[in-house]
């Protein structure tokens, strides 16, 4: 826990870190290549509720809201800002 009272949640050096996140989305657009195919989806938030847990093979999951994504130069997530969600 750092000052502002954020959890920061770092992977080891020795193996990677897995989170599963679940999202709710609409999809916003389609673009398709020249052979038809699907090059890219746009995807819309359905909300700012998310779902996390550490442990893939658990059912288990903590709510939370979205504050803040934030991407790298490639488009990937590189930090997930999220807020503590209030009972639902």
């Amino acid at each position: 826990v750092n000052q502002s009272g954020s959890i920061q949640l770092t992977a080891g050096q020795s193996a990677p870190m897995t989170m599963q996140l679940l999202a709710m989305f609409k999809v916003a657009g389609v673009e398709l290549s020249d052979r038809f195919e699907v090059a890219q989806l746009v995807l819309q938030p359905s909300g700012s509720r998310v779902r996390v847990s550490v442990d893939p093979k658990s059912s288990a999951a903590t709510e939370f809201e979205t504050a803040q994504v934030r991407l790298d130069p490639s488009r990937k997530i590189a930090e997930f800002v999220l807020n503590a969600a209030a009972p639902a």
